[in-house]
């Protein structure tokens, strides 16, 4: 399955991720290119590099552009779901971990609040689970194995070094 490149750039003369601007000036707008030039200029933006015909900036905390990542408990559950998908496409672990664990803390509760059944809640987050994978896969994301092995090994990094029991050798009376 082939990877789809959602932001497209290729064709883009300009794209933001809310703490980067990228501008490719042989494609851009000669207008849009003299209000970067201003910003720079200002220090609302900083150029940081250029790679081949793109020109990246960094956008500071200071700046209006500057969106800052919410935290988990503030997104709503689509918005949690949406993070999900994007961790495990990014393959960050750590973020896919947190997000999945306050996916499952929401589960637990219903809209007002009231704690469901057990049995309940656990086949609705494992519903919700697989459905959050085949969106995961459509997006030509990690399997579910993969997944898996991931979080086996963030898990023992948490935990720290893994002990493995060795063989004892049978040592013979004599």
């Amino acid at each position: 399955m082939t990877k789809r490149n959602l932001a497209n750039t290729e064709t883009r003369s300009f794209w933001y991720d809310g703490n980067k601007l990228y501008l490719r000036r042989a494609k851009a707008n000669p207008a849009f290119s003299s209000r970067v030039d201003e910003k720079v200029a200002d220090g609302e933006y900083i150029h940081e590099s250029t790679t081949g015909d793109v020109e990246v900036y960094d956008i500071p905390a200071r700046s209006p552009l500057h969106k800052k990542r919410a935290g988990l408990g503030v997104l709503t559950n689509k918005q949690v779901e949406q993070r999900i998908v994007q961790a495990a496409c990014e393959r960050d672990w750590k973020l896919y971990r947190d997000a999945v664990e306050e996916f499952a803390r929401r589960s637990r509760t219903t809209g007002s609040g009231e704690e469901l059944h057990q049995a309940s809640a656990l086949f609705m987050f494992q519903r919700d689970m697989k459905y959050i994978e085949s969106r995961i896969l459509n997006r030509g994301g990690p399997s579910p194995v993969e997944i898996q092995m991931r979080m086996r090994e963030l898990a023992a990094q948490k935990r720290g070094r893994v002990i493995v029991p060795s063989k004892r050798l049978a040592v013979p009376a004599h």
